[in-house]
């Protein structure tokens, strides 16, 4: 009967410790996502550009739909509700599968991500994008600091994944 009580109690201490990992991941993300964004609009004209480098610049650009401007016109209030049932859905699954510090960083970056884009939205009607990669007349899509939270915590967790499957082979 013990046995099975310090197990229970492993299982609550793991998750709560997962739990605050994924919090603070969030909050951090958050914070520079918001930061960055409250600064573009504070010192960046909408639609003009600033070469950081050869490579990078700034634009202030508001992206309407989700990521790559996909549903691009549909109503806020389509995307909003969807957007929050999405990060409900992202909890969920982090409380089930963070067995790991990893992965718990990784669900926390892409709830971060996920809630700044959200507030973008509901403050602005759309996402604040700034951040251009471009090289010779090619460019990447522009993105932002949340939509980096929510790429990394991806690929935190196909790594974290990847790798743990392989220790318990």
């Amino acid at each position: 009967m013990e046995k099975n009580n310090s197990k229970l109690g492993d299982v609550k201490h793991r998750l709560s410790k997962n739990s605050k990992v994924q919090l603070i991941s969030a909050v951090v993300v958050l914070f520079f996502d918001q930061l960055t964004k409250f600064s573009v609009i504070a010192w960046i004209p909408f639609g003009y550009s600033i070469e950081m480098l050869p490579i990078l610049s700034f634009v202030f650009v508001l992206n309407d739909g989700i990521s790559f401007s996909l549903l691009s016109g549909v109503s806020r209030l389509v995307l909003i509700p969807l957007s929050l049932a999405i990060i409900t859905f992202i909890i969920w699954l982090a409380q089930k599968n963070s067995t790991s510090n990893a992965s718990a960083i990784g669900y926390g970056f892409i709830i971060g991500g996920a809630i700044g884009n959200v507030f973008d939205r509901s403050l602005h009607g759309a996402v604040i994008d700034f951040i251009l990669f471009h090289y010779s007349g090619w460019s990447f899509p522009i993105f932002n600091v949340a939509d980096t939270g929510i790429s990394c915590g991806v690929a935190i967790l196909l790594i974290d994944s990847f790798f743990s499957s392989k220790m318990k082979k």
